[in-house]
């Protein structure tokens, strides 16, 4: 029995210490519940101009500037906002995309029809796109042909104030670019942006008219059968007492 009773305190002893032990121990967080940080990485200036593409001609651009895009007009300065698209694209700036993408943009096939659209702020903030769109704008030749269509003043004021949207879009052979661009707090940002992820090996149809009437055509009844008025001839009608 003594034997037994001088062991109880050594016991206690060493329980306290293992507890003093852990509490003293400093805590790591395991590795995968770490944010990684994310580092840009800018496109390389070409070597050659003629051999630069569509990053690397806007690159240089410094970083987006929200007054200068406040103060753009549809569709006057509709490649202002393409070309800012695509130099935060060209230095990899994830921060400045919400400066140009409206909330709710998406992307997907370069068609107006917008076939495979899907969030751009995604879980990911955007990062998905943004490689993405990196890439297929590698594709093309600086000097590719960017392609708009001249709108007369009753659709060019529809446009200006909101009510109907504006396409404008890159062309390289079959490859296509296209963006969507509507009114977002008073300016002009991009709610849409299409390209092909890789280059299908067959052509592949697309509509190339991205401006569609903004109103169906005024269809006049042939001669000799225009519908009668419900209303009383005018000289019938009363006229208003002075």
């Amino acid at each position: 029995m003594p034997a037994r009773t001088a062991a109880a305190p050594r016991i206690v002893f060493l329980s306290s210490l293992l507890l003093a032990c852990e509490l003293a121990a400093p805590s790591y967080e395991s590795p995968s519940s770490r944010t990684p940080v994310r580092i840009p990485e800018p496109v390389l200036p070409a070597e050659d101009l003629s051999s630069a593409d569509l990053l690397q001609e806007y690159a240089p651009r410094p970083p987006l500037n929200p007054r200068i895009l406040d103060a753009c007009e549809l569709t006057y300065q509709q490649k202002m906002i393409a070309i800012a698209l695509l130099s935060t694209a060209a230095n990899d700036r994830l921060d400045e995309l919400d400066l140009v993408l409206t909330p709710d943009a998406t992307w997907g096939m370069p068609d107006p029809r917008r076939f495979g659209q899907r969030p751009v702020f995604a879980d990911d903030g955007g990062a998905a796109f943004l490689a993405a769109f990196r890439q297929a704008a590698r594709r093309f030749p600086a000097k590719s042909g960017y392609h708009t269509e001249a709108l007369p003043g009753g659709p060019q004021a529809a446009v200006g104030s909101g009510a109907e949207p504006y396409w404008t879009y890159w062309v390289n052979e079959r490859d296509r670019i296209y963006m969507r661009m509507v009114i977002y707090r008073g300016r002009p940002y991009i709610d849409y942006v299409g390209f092909f992820e890789t280059v299908p090996d067959a052509p592949l149809r697309v509509l190339d008219r991205v401006v569609p009437p903004l109103a169906p055509p005024l269809r006049r009844p042939p001669p000799g059968t225009e519908e009668t008025s419900p209303l009383p001839p005018r000289e019938l009608m009363p006229r208003p007492v002075p």
